[in-house]
């Protein structure tokens, strides 16, 4: 099962990525997507200043891949959080990131930086 037994521990972080109708589901039975939404439930329930997140919108519909944006967004102002995450969404990027680098594929070097303005 998703939290072993103990979900109550996992509870806040379940309840904001919206999975805590999942909690009885086995990893296995899961979507992609629910899965992605489980990874990242996982990693806020650390409770760590710095988040690093790997595509955390990959498999998400686009009102999933707002709310989680939206979400993240939240944590990084409202908890003093650090959230770097890599992404090919650029449209959500450019509207929620505070702050993004372009990357120039295969040569890993910064060709654009940027702060959006709101």
């Amino acid at each position: 099962e998703i939290a072993n037994g103990d979900w109550s521990s996992d509870v806040c972080s379940s309840d904001l990525t919206g999975i805590v109708h999942l909690k009885n589901c086995y990893f296995d039975e899961l979507s992609d997507g629910e899965r992605q939404k489980v990874m990242v439930a996982k990693a806020l329930a650390q409770q760590t200043p710095v988040i690093l997140l790997d595509e955390p919108s990959a498999f998400l519909d686009y009102p999933s891949k707002e709310d989680l944006m939206k979400l993240l967004k939240n944590l990084a102002h409202s908890e003093n959080k650090s959230i770097l995450l890599s992404s090919h969404d650029l449209d959500i990027i450019r509207r929620y990131a505070d702050d993004y680098w372009i990357m120039e594929k295969n040569m890993g070097e910064v060709i654009l930086r940027t702060s959006p303005t709101y």
